[in-house]
């Protein structure tokens, strides 16, 4: 999400010593924030943080690319309901936020419940399985599938730029009591972990630049082929997790059935890219019944998807 989050410095040419500085300053915003959304009620201090990102969110550089992505997936929809869901994106944020903030508590308290899907296995540290979601929902509480099963499975995350902001959000992280491993590099780590005969989690919704090119709500979107190459590499299920709010302050993480190559007798790169558009339109779905609550502040086609469609660039 660029260098900076409140500082409009990101393309000066700036000395390691000033920018440590700046990122300095924005990790002690962004922890005071947090620290307000843990010293008040769960409630009031989720309320509190989806009404101020929603506000303040609109004027960020990143609400163009929300804009943009939301035009894509809901052509027929106007500009104003559209600019209401990029609000509610910025507001959903915010609520991930003071999620991750009571996080611990949330988690002793019994509020988060798992279920099986139709066709789901229950997940088992004998049954090594690619974990895969979505920017989409309670995403941050899908981790939690590790210590509720009592498995190992490391779980690949972007960094922050600012290392002070990585290490304040991986401190809440902890309540996951599985390793985090951050994405540059992690393919290498989930493949040593499949071999040992864990599972892995990751999200892959989000553009990757120089993959392959699959389809995405009809429109071709580089996308991590990454999950379905790693079961098929190595044998596992791949097996999409949602999570979600549910009323009462609790949260729902639900676990899928495997999703398989439609032709298994296809060679492998022909299952691969079969099983990454299954994905693809698990993700559809789940962001079709939840338009505000689809992260997603980047790019995620390329430029002549958005002018084919008339949505500015």
């Amino acid at each position: 999400m660029g260098d900076f989050y409140f500082v409009p410095a990101g393309k000066l040419n700036l000395s390691d010593k000033v920018r440590r500085w700046i990122w300095r300053f924005e990790a002690a915003l962004i922890g005071a924030g947090l620290r307000v959304f843990r010293w008040l009620p769960f409630r009031a201090g989720r309320w509190l943080a989806e009404k101020s990102f929603a506000a303040l969110g609109m004027y960020n550089r990143r609400a163009k690319n929300a804009r943009r992505n939301l035009s894509v997936v809901f052509a027929d929809t106007s500009p104003r309901v559209i600019r209401g869901y990029v609000r509610r994106t910025f507001g959903h944020l915010g609520q991930a936020m003071a999620e991750l903030a009571h996080l611990d508590k949330i988690w002793a308290t019994g509020r988060v419940s798992f279920e099986l899907a139709p066709g789901a296995n229950q997940p088992s540290s004998d049954r090594p399985t690619v974990f895969v979601t979505a920017h989409v929902g309670a995403w941050e509480f899908t981790p939690l599938v590790a210590r509720h099963f009592n498995m190992e499975i490391p779980v690949i995350y972007s960094p922050e730029r600012n290392p002070y902001v990585d290490a304040q959000l991986n401190e809440l992280r902890g309540v996951y009591k599985s390793e985090l491993v951050a994405n540059r590099g992690g393919l290498l780590s989930f493949i040593r972990a499949l071999r040992a005969g864990k599972s892995v989690g990751m999200t892959a919704d989000t553009r990757l630049k120089g993959a392959p090119d699959v389809p995405f709500f009809g429109h071709d979107a580089p996308t991590n082929t990454g999950p379905a190459w790693l079961a098929e590499r190595y044998g596992v299920d791949l097996v999409p997790v949602l999570g979600e709010r549910v009323p009462g302050g609790c949260y729902r993480v639900t676990i899928f059935a495997p999703i398989v190559a439609a032709d298994p007798d296809a060679v492998q790169s022909e299952r691969v890219h079969d099983m990454t558009h299954q994905i693809n339109r698990v993700f559809e779905h789940w962001i079709h019944e939840r338009p505000g609550e689809w992260l997603c502040l980047k790019s995620r086609w390329n430029r002549p998807v958005y002018r084919q469609l008339g949505i500015e660039t």
